[in-house]
């Protein structure tokens, strides 16, 4: 067990405890949920799915989620080296540009695109 479950684990009950990031789960708004899709099936999310939904997670991803994508990764794309590589959920293909550029590029870097360009692209680097 970690730290922080620990100190949790040990505290009183009217400690409120903001190191970790984890808001108490009886206070979410949502218990359950089911949504009907467009072909008829109900898309039921029970309680536990709930509380890990709208729980703050680990900054990769959603773990069940993560561990799809890369066993889909390698059986479709059967990168090479995957075993040394990871990946990352992002909100968006534009969220994920967005991150990556902030990483590799400095204000007042000079960057060469291709004509035309993706207009994403164009907003995320004349923004930054």
């Amino acid at each position: 067990m970690d730290i922080t479950a620990n100190l949790l684990i040990q505290a009183s009950p009217e400690l409120v405890f903001m190191a970790g990031g984890l808001p108490n789960a009886q206070l979410f708004p949502f218990h359950a949920g089911s949504i009907t899709l467009m072909d008829g099936r109900a898309l039921t999310i029970h309680p536990k799915l709930m509380n890990d939904c709208l729980q703050y997670g680990p900054t990769a991803g959603y773990p069940p989620l993560v561990k799809q994508l890369k066993t889909l990764t390698e059986q479709i794309h059967a990168p090479p080296r995957w075993a040394d590589m990871d990946l990352i959920v992002t909100a968006g293909s534009q969220d994920g540009l967005c991150k990556a550029l902030e990483m590799m590029v400095s204000p007042g870097d000079y960057i060469v695109t291709q004509e035309p360009c993706y207009t994403g692209t164009l907003s995320i680097v004349m923004t930054h």
